[in-house]
């Protein structure tokens, strides 16, 4: 299946603004911390699934690129990653759906979508089983832990380290100069205590796979100004111009 539109027009709304503004990479997503109580935090958009960027070292991941035709291999379903262990995960974890809010400075672009959300954890987790593979999987015999692997090992090694520190939102009890600054990938650990430390990080790091089902987009960069509303239905995504 090619992508859905708004999936190119938000690429190239995201390559353009990311040349002025590195922060357009974020965006806000809201889950639900209680019943009809919403909670909303920035996330760091990691692509879609299976999506490579320029630069990205092909021995990351074992999942194919493109097929036998040369067609890439992903889907319009969008990465973040989170402790697993913190709030973000249960919250998603308890109630599927959520909507984030992406503005594009630069380009004065908005996108507002719903999505539902499915937490990607380590083999070991009890989550684990619940997560719905096939389904969101770009191409059949996927390797979800391949997937997971490959963001980890494209994060930054500052990022990495952030999941051996103690429970996001818990009371802090321990001295914050004593936790590690830097963390390499699985590939790179040489000492064993660089290895115990990647390994106990890896237990806390996952994947957070949205699902869209409807987009909002709001071009406000150009006159006059336009907006689209994209909603799926059966496979297809239905277009309907609104106004602004």
């Amino acid at each position: 299946m090619p992508p859905a539109r708004w999936t190119v027009l938000l690429r190239e709304a995201l390559d353009q603004s990311m040349k002025e503004s590195p922060d357009s990479i974020s965006y806000a997503i809201a889950s639900n911390a209680f019943p009809s109580t919403p909670s909303v935090r920035f996330v760091v958009h990691r692509g879609f699934v299976n999506e490579r960027r320029p630069g990205e070292d092909e021995s990351w991941s074992t999942n194919a690129i493109t097929d036998d035709q040369g067609t890439a291999l992903i889907n319009d379903n969008m990465l973040v990653t989170t402790d697993v262990r913190g709030p973000k995960a249960s919250q998603i974890a308890a109630s599927s759906p959520i909507s984030l809010a992406w503005w594009l400075l630069p380009t004065k672009t908005q996108f507002r979508i719903t999505a539902d959300a499915f937490i990607f954890p380590p083999p070991s987790h009890p989550l684990h089983s619940k997560f719905p593979a096939d389904r969101l999987a770009p191409s059949p015999n996927f390797d979800w832990e391949a997937e997971r692997l490959r963001i980890w090992r494209k994060m930054s090694p500052d990022l990495r380290a952030s999941f051996v520190r103690p429970i996001p939102g818990t009371k802090l009890e321990e001295d914050p100069e004593k936790w590690p600054t830097q963390l390499p990938t699985d590939l790179e650990a040489k000492t064993d205590e660089e290895k115990r430390l990647v390994k106990r990080a890896l237990e806390n790091f996952a994947l957070i796979v949205l699902e869209p089902h409807s987009v909002d987009l709001c071009e406000l960069g150009i006159v006059p100004n336009k907006r689209t509303s994209f909603t799926l239905s059966n496979g297809d995504w239905a277009e309907e111009s609104l106004a602004p």
